[in-house]
């Protein structure tokens, strides 16, 4: 009887994450200078035989990158689809998906760069907190910015109701949009595993959906976030990873 299906549940095999290879790569980051640094240190390790699934961002130049390990290791008579073998940042995707929203709101790229001058949150005891803002090279920056803003809700609010800045009062939430902030914040907070990623794409499609009712004015903002999700969705269904995880999570 083999470890993984013992009914005392002893097992002698865990999961285990290695650092092997941290590669500098001078030039350009496109797709087949990045296969050509990961084989090299694939090879260092003599793993080339061995390779299971790639987990990478959603950059086009990983879309080349895939194609190219694929292709470099068919050389090698060494079989490797680069379609079924590439595990998509679910994060990442989040990120995209939030992002697309946040575009449909507003054009950020024409934000003050400078923080207003928020005096009431001393007033308020918040510990000299400022607004973040989403950045978007870094994938939690949707996250932090929407945390930020719930924990600094007291002082938001007191500055959008201040009768000195009325020409901003337009912004100011109701209860049921910092509602829907909770919501996106508790969305993003959650990162799946691979055995919860296609269920977890299932459940914000649906939160989305259920939104849209909810604020019908809001309906086009939101599905421009729901068609990011379901682009990447169609992406990933077809990789066996995926299914797999899910099955030996029932296992366990």
């Amino acid at each position: 009887m083999d470890v993984w299906t013992d009914q005392r549940s002893q097992y002698a095999l865990k999961l285990r994450s290695a650092l092997v290879g941290f590669i500098q790569i001078p030039g350009r980051h496109d797709g087949e200078h990045l296969a050509h640094a990961f084989l090299h240190g694939i090879d260092r390790i003599k793993a080339a035989n061995k390779l299971g699934w790639i987990t990478g961002d959603n950059a086009s130049n990983m879309d080349t990158f895939s194609v190219q390990v694929g292709t470099q290791l068919r050389r090698r008579a060494i079989k490797f689809p680069a379609r079924e073998r590439r595990i998509r940042c679910f994060p990442h995707i989040t990120h995209l998906a939030c992002n697309a929203v946040l575009k449909a709101i507003t054009n950020m790229d024409f934000a003050e760069p400078e923080a207003v001058d928020f005096e009431i949150i001393t007033t308020l005891g918040l510990n000299n907190l400022e607004l973040l803002r989403d950045v978007i090279t870094r994938w939690s920056s949707t996250l932090l910015m929407i945390d930020r803003s719930l924990v600094l809700r007291p002082a938001i609010d007191h500055f959008l109701e201040s009768n000195e800045f009325e020409e901003v009062s337009l912004y100011h939430f109701g209860d049921e949009e910092w509602k829907a902030l909770e919501v996106f914040k508790k969305i993003l907070d959650k990162t799946p595993t691979l055995c919860h990623a296609l269920p977890a794409f299932e459940a914000m499609i649906k939160k989305w959906e259920q939104m849209q009712v909810e604020f019908p004015e809001a309906y086009n903002i939101i599905q421009d976030g729901i068609d990011k999700l379901t682009s990447y969705q169609a992406r990933i269904e077809d990789v066996p990873a995926y299914t797999l995880a899910m099955s030996e999570c029932r296992r366990t």
